[in-house]
C-alpha cells in the first residue's frame, strides 16, 4: 500500500470514529433537580461543540433509575443519594438487578431548594415550626401564619417524589406530608399550578423558579445530595465526554 492510498484509508477510519462519536444523541431520565440545574442549562453549548443530541426526560429519580436497571437508558440523573434511592424503592418492593453495578460521577455541588407561593401571597417568612406544621396538615389556613383567610393547598409533583423525601427528612423528622391537594407531574407544572393559584405552597429547586408569579420565601435551608449521573459500570464514551464537559467548561452555565 502506498503512502497516498494509507493517507487516505486513515482519514477514512478518523472520519468513519468521528461520526461513531459524534451523530449520536444522549437520553438522560432523571429527576427534575438534577435536570434543570445542571442539564438544561448546559445543554446548549454542549450540544454545539460535540454534535451530540441532548435530550432530558424528567420523570423522576426513582423511576429513572428503574429505567435505568431495566437497560432502557445508558445514564441516569438525580440530586439524591443513589444509596437512599435503592432503599427507598426496596421499602417498595422494588428489587434493581444492577445495583452493585452502578457507578455514580458527581457533575455539581448540592443545590438549594426554595419554598414557593404565589405572588399574591403576602407571606414572606415561614419558620420551621410553621413550615413542618403546614405540611403536616396542622396548619391549614394562611390566616394562621399572617397570610390572607384562604385555605392552604399544598402541592407535590408525582415525578418529583425525591424533593418531597428531602422535605420529609429535613423538615418533616421523617414523618410522612399530607397528600398534594391538586394533581401535579414536573417541577415545571408544580410551578405552574403555584403561579396560578394563591392558596398553594411547594417545595422546587431554587434553580426551576422561572416564573415571576410564583415567589420563594424565606424558609429553613433545604439543600439536595451532590448532584450525579449513573451509569451501570464504566460510562460510555459519550457519556464520558458529557461529564467531562460538564466538569469543565459546563461549570459556568450551570444555575446555582
Amino acid at each position: 500500500m502506498n503512502l497516498f492510498s494509507k493517507l487516505i484509508l486513515g482519514c477514512f477510519f478518523i472520519i468513519t470514529l468521528s461520526n461513531e462519536i459524534f451523530a449520536k444523541e444522549l437520553k438522560i431520565v432523571g429527576g427534575s433537580t438534577s435536570i434543570n440545574t445542571v442539564l438544561e442549562p448546559i445543554k446548549p453549548s454542549f450540544e454545539k461543540e460535540t454534535g451530540i443530541k441532548l435530550t432530558l426526560l424528567p420523570i423522576g429519580s426513582k423511576k429513572a433509575l428503574i429505567e435505568l436497571d431495566k437497560g432502557s437508558f445508558e445514564v441516569a440523573s438525580t440530586a439524591h443519594s443513589l444509596k437512599e434511592l435503592i432503599e427507598e424503592l426496596e421499602k417498595e418492593n422494588v428489587f434493581l438487578k444492577n445495583k452493585n453495578q452502578f457507578k455514580t460521577h458527581i457533575i455539581h455541588k448540592s443545590t438549594e431548594y426554595s419554598v414557593i407561593v404565589n405572588i399574591d401571597n403576602p407571606v414572606k417568612k415561614l419558620s420551621k415550626e410553621q413550615l413542618k406544621s403546614i405540611f403536616l396538615g396542622k396548619i391549614k389556613n394562611w390566616k394562621e401564619v399572617g397570610g390572607n383567610d384562604l385555605p392552604i393547598h399544598v402541592i407535590w409533583g408525582t415525578l418529583t417524589e425525591g424533593t418531597k423525601n428531602e422535605v420529609k427528612k429535613q423538615i418533616l423528622n421523617n414523618e410522612n406530608p399530607v397528600d398534594s391537594a391538586v394533581q401535579a407531574s414536573t417541577v415545571n407544572s408544580i410551578i405552574n399550578i403555584v403561579a396560578s393559584d394563591p392558596r398553594a405552597i411547594s417545595v422546587v429547586s431554587s434553580a426551576s423558579i422561572t416564573s415571576i408569579k410564583a415567589k420563594p420565601i424565606t424558609a429553613p435551608e433545604i439543600i439536595s445530595a451532590p448532584i450525579i449521573l449513573i451509569t451501570v459500570g464504566e460510562p460510555s464514551k459519550v457519556v464520558s465526554m458529557l461529564i467531562n464537559f460538564i466538569q469543565k467548561e459546563g461549570y459556568k452555565y450551570i444555575k446555582d
